[in-house]
């Protein structure tokens, strides 16, 4: 396993998540927005960092955010998200 990899599995197990699925979500959002999408957005900051959230519900909301995201900037609009 890259170190990298094994980086960020550590960053998504330190916000909860903890599934194959949950961790997954979130090793692609780092792939698709860059390693540190979860400290450039403030908006990815509150949620993961939230003790509020289940972590499926963190994971639901990745994987909606980052391919919103995503588009938004590929269509080059304004992504406040990324910083």
């Amino acid at each position: 396993m890259l170190p990298v990899v094994g980086e960020q599995i550590e960053q998504a197990i330190g916000y909860g998540l903890e599934t194959k699925r949950q961790i997954f979500v979130y090793l692609v959002s780092a792939w698709a927005l860059g390693r540190d999408f979860n400290r450039c957005s403030p908006e990815a900051f509150e949620i993961l960092g939230s003790t509020e959230l289940t972590a499926d519900s963190k994971r639901l909301w990745l994987s909606h955010w980052v391919p919103a995201t995503v588009d938004r900037a590929g269509n080059g609009e304004p992504s406040d998200e990324l910083g």
